[in-house]
């Protein structure tokens, strides 16, 4: 894939460098929180931390053909945007199942996730937008 100079890593590597730079522990919660947000099976309510982050990784890994690699970007900026608002938001945590609530009150309690929020707003706003996104999707087109 050929990489513009104004965009110096693929969208899809940009995210997986962020979510390598965070802690181990707040991969899995954001793991498990994304696999019971859009999880398919009844199976994916109730991972456990490292069992989450374990699919989650493979999930983001997984080859797929351009268009799903984009949509897959997008679902997970979606909802990893909306968990990290429920860490500033105290009105979406009584949303939560009982079982979450200790791992969502945590997201608020820990300052290190408001680090968290700001890096994520930062990738979001200036690689994981619409526009790079669809410039993205056309590179990996014309590579293809």
């Amino acid at each position: 894939m050929t990489v513009s100079p104004d965009l110096p890593l693929p969208p899809d590597a940009a995210f997986d460098a962020w979510f390598g730079g965070l802690s181990a522990d707040q991969r899995e919660r954001l793991s498990v929180f994304y696999h019971f947000m859009t999880g398919r099976t009844f199976d994916d309510f109730f991972l456990a931390g490292p069992a989450a982050l374990r699919r989650f990784e493979q999930l983001r890994a997984a080859p797929d053909f351009p268009l799903r690699r984009v949509a897959r970007l997008l679902q997970i900026r979606s909802t990893f945007s909306f968990i990290l608002l429920a860490a500033r938001d105290s009105k979406y945590l009584p949303q939560f199942p009982p079982s979450l609530l200790p791992l969502a009150s945590s997201l608020q309690a820990d300052p290190h996730w408001a680090q968290v929020g700001v890096s994520w707003q930062r990738l979001c706003d200036f690689v994981l937008n619409d526009d790079f996104l669809a410039d993205w999707l056309a590179t990996l087109h014309a590579d293809g």
